[in-house]
């Protein structure tokens, strides 16, 4: 790496080899005194120059690994080891100018927990925060690697799902509502979800994909809970059509 240290020394040299290559040596003679005034002036500079150069390597490193480590814990949720929302939204916008260049299957299953206000305010938050604990432990062990899943608000998940149709996503979706409904958990007799499932289609934006999504989950809600819709189209969203998966 050329630090300024290096840059000076470097000047020095054309320095001194201007002087010698272009003065007599009567010239140099007259000015030895100055020159030398001017040398030990330069060789001081580089010295304290050099100390700057390192402190300052050292401490941009230290940055570095300290913005690194930020990072790596902004990407998750405090709470259950997720990814965070800010995360893989980025990721799932990767995921999308993937599937839009090599036209692959793409899908997204956004679910929450029925009645989990209720759970808050019977049995604490602190139980509360163990069934998010719990749910989020079942669903990693059973999605695969490249899946990515999030908390992404409240009791609210999102799982995103590369190379992956609408029917495989609801089969997902329908496995993962039943694993949930088996977890034993104390004070609580039996946990079941609310989802709604959309495939992406190419060149559609995050914001429009979502929405279908997040629509087929409130549609599920609102006809009893404990249901997975599906909203196929941007169209089903003013025809009111979507696929229900019935338990």
């Amino acid at each position: 790496m050329i630090t300024i240290a290096n840059i000076l020394a470097y000047t020095l040299m054309g320095v001194i080899a201007l002087f010698t290559r272009n003065a007599s040596s009567s010239l140099l003679f007259e000015r030895d005194l100055t020159l030398g005034f001017v040398l030990i002036q330069i060789n001081f500079a580089c010295w304290v120059a050099s100390i700057f150069v390192i402190g300052n390597e050292r401490l941009i490193r230290e940055l570095n690994e300290k913005n690194e480590r930020l990072f790596e814990l902004s990407k998750y949720d405090y709470l259950t080891g997720l990814y965070a929302r800010r995360f893989i939204e980025e990721e799932t916008h990767r995921l999308m100018a993937r599937a839009n260049r090599y036209h692959h299957a793409l899908s997204v299953f956004v679910f929450d927990i029925d009645y989990f206000k209720t759970i808050n305010n019977q049995h604490g938050h602190t139980i509360g925060d163990q069934v998010l604990r719990e749910v989020s432990k079942l669903i990693k062990k059973h999605i695969r690697n490249a899946d990515l899943l999030s908390r992404w608000g409240g009791d609210e998940f999102l799982v995103v799902l590369p190379h992956t149709n609408e029917d495989q996503a609801l089969q997902l979706a329908q496995k993962i509502s039943d694993m949930i409904g088996t977890l034993q958990l104390e004070h609580i007799q039996q946990l079941t979800i609310s989802g709604g499932v959309a495939e992406y289609h190419h060149q559609e934006s995050f914001d429009d994909w979502f929405n279908r999504a997040d629509q087929a989950l409130y549609q599920a809600k609102n006809r009893g809970r404990d249901l997975i819709y599906c909203l196929s189209s941007p169209q089903d969203l003013n025809d009111h059509h979507s696929t229900q998966i019935n338990h």
